[in-house]
């Protein structure tokens, strides 16, 4: 739940701790942490990236080959991803066929990669409501009707 608001905390007073609390999250989880950093680390205000950049860059330092390896792979993979989602056709011809082979060659090249990738519904933002306090608030104003 904190991926929607981690880019305004980054800059907060509160950064030092929340930086520990991101490392710390990144040891535990790196899979999923890493996903909601790299976000961060692309941001086009350079305070966000910094932040961003040393919490990982200490939680890979932290982590054991495998962790490195895997910091690796995702730093690669996520570039290639970038690289895939920006681009263009040649020319101005219409294009009804894409060879992955030959137009992404280097992510195919990656493949098998050992980074999870996540599911578009699970990098959304949610909005919790309580149950009681929301259920009864909803009802009351006539959103929720019992069937």
């Amino acid at each position: 739940m904190y991926c929607g608001v981690l880019p305004s905390l980054l800059l907060q007073d509160v950064q030092d701790f929340m930086q520990q609390l991101l490392g710390k999250i990144e040891d535990d989880f790196p899979q999923q942490a890493l996903w909601a950093m790299a976000t961060v680390c692309k941001s086009t205000v350079r305070a966000r990236q910094e932040a961003a950049s040393s919490i990982l860059n200490q939680a890979k330092r932290r982590s054991g080959d495998t962790g490195r390896a895997l910091f690796e792979s995702f730093g690669r993979l996520s570039d290639q991803l970038i690289r895939t989602c920006m681009w263009q056709p040649p020319g101005d011809k219409r294009v009804s066929r894409c060879s992955a082979l030959k137009e992404f060659k280097h992510l195919v090249g990656m493949l098998p990669v050992d980074v999870q990738v996540p599911v578009q519904v699970s990098m959304q933002r949610h909005v919790m409501v309580a149950a009681c306090c929301g259920s009864a608030l909803l009802a009351g104003r006539g959103w929720l009707r019992s069937r």
